[in-house]
């Protein structure tokens, strides 16, 4: 037994921590992708290295121009990805923005990515070269991660009260959820309606190459009626091609006195 004097570090100390806003990001399938990774099918380090190098890209370009982007931090561990910032005025958009951007690109090499974002106390520093990390703020995307089931990424609903204008064209409502936007890259895209058809036919031939897999069909359907619902916004189309899609109750986010959103 651990003697008195051991025990007493529980006496008396303090929670150690930052405030932050942080995403929890799972990729789907990842136990099967990295078995056709090892049988020399799918280079899945390849797939997930472009991507994340396409989003520090991206990142690098858009700290140099925004100061007010200080702080974001991102670890990768296995099928898993944790993005912090800071809990300042614009952190959370922050936070938003990135999310969106790795689901996007990540969906590119058909890495298809569920997630959280939450708030909460995030502590996550080395100890002599072995990472710790301890924090609410991960506890609560990750269980926001899990309750999501199909490939979306939950907002914690205590956040909504923190949404704004400025927030809406990172966020939609999906019913009474708050999630992420990652298809609001093409509110100005004049090739949007064309390559959201192409985005479509891809992901039924991946549900379609993966059917086997428990859980494949309805997790595809998702992300297609959400591309379908995305074009159906968009125009440029032939709407009675769309009547085939479940709307899910996609709705723009909207504000009290704010117009709708394009995207």
């Amino acid at each position: 037994m651990a003697s008195e004097e051991w025990k007493s570090v529980d006496n008396s100390y303090e929670a150690i921590g930052e405030p932050v806003y942080c995403a929890f990001l799972d990729i789907l399938g990842y136990r099967n992708k990295m078995d056709e990774y090892y049988k020399g099918t799918l280079n899945l380090a390849g797939r997930i290295s472009r991507a994340m190098k396409y989003v520090m890209d991206i990142k690098e370009i858009m700290d140099d121009a925004n100061a007010d982007r200080a702080g974001g931090r991102f670890r990768h561990l296995s099928d898993s990805i944790i993005i912090t910032y800071p809990q300042t005025s614009s952190g959370l958009i922050n936070l938003l923005h990135d999310t969106g951007v790795v689901a996007a690109h990540m969906a590119m090499d058909e890495l298809f990515i569920r997630g959280g974002i939450a708030a909460g106390i995030h502590f996550d520093q080395d100890l002599k070269g072995v990472p710790m990390l301890v924090s609410s703020a991960l506890r609560k995307a990750h269980s926001l991660e899990h309750a999501a089931t199909t490939p979306r990424i939950l907002i914690d609903p205590e956040l909504s009260g923190k949404l704004t204008a400025n927030h809406s064209r990172y966020v939609i409502r999906e019913e009474r959820d708050f999630v992420v936007h990652f298809l609001q890259r093409y509110a100005s895209d004049p090739k949007a309606p064309r390559l959201l058809v192409k985005e479509i036919e891809d992901i039924a031939a991946y549900r379609d190459r993966y059917s086997s897999i428990p859980g494949m069909d309805e997790k595809m359907n998702y992300l297609i009626d959400y591309h379908a619902w995305m074009l159906g916004r968009l125009g440029g189309i032939d709407t009675a091609k769309l009547k085939g899609f479940n709307d899910r109750g996609f709705a723009p986010l909207q504000i009290p006195g704010d117009s709708i959103p394009s995207g």
